[in-house]
């Protein structure tokens, strides 16, 4: 194995390992209890973080924040709370300060394991 084989090596055991770590939750007051399930946000693909990378980065702030939370947002058993069809209806429906809370809620949530996340990423 060569020297270049053995250091993609060590980071795919690295993503391995982070993505089987347990689930963050909180529990959202407002929609009747709802715990919503998330990952630490080195535990998402390199597509997924490039989503939300990119959905930080847009205009439009309130699109941005429900598109991490379609990203992030999931129910106990890993699987995905919302389906892309539901994006515009939650852009129309959901309180914009709360999906905002909930995404700052998240955040803090892995804030003491050193975790990255889109926030962290410099803007051009």
């Amino acid at each position: 194995m060569s020297e270049n084989e053995s250091v993609v090596a060590l980071f795919a055991d690295h993503s391995a390992a982070i993505r089987t770590q347990d689930l963050g939750s909180i529990e959202v007051a407002e929609l009747g209890g709802l715990n919503i399930y998330f990952k630490p946000m080195d535990a998402y693909s390199i597509k997924e973080f490039d989503e939300m990378i990119k959905a930080e980065r847009m205009d439009d702030v309130v699109a941005g924040y429900v598109k991490i939370l379609m990203l992030r947002a999931l129910k106990a058993d890993g699987t995905k709370m919302f389906r892309p069809i539901e994006e515009k209806e939650l852009l129309r429906k959901a309180d914009p300060v709360l999906i905002s809370r909930i995404i700052g809620d998240m955040r803090a949530h892995y804030a003491h394991d050193g975790s990255m996340g889109p926030e962290d990423v410099k803007k051009d």
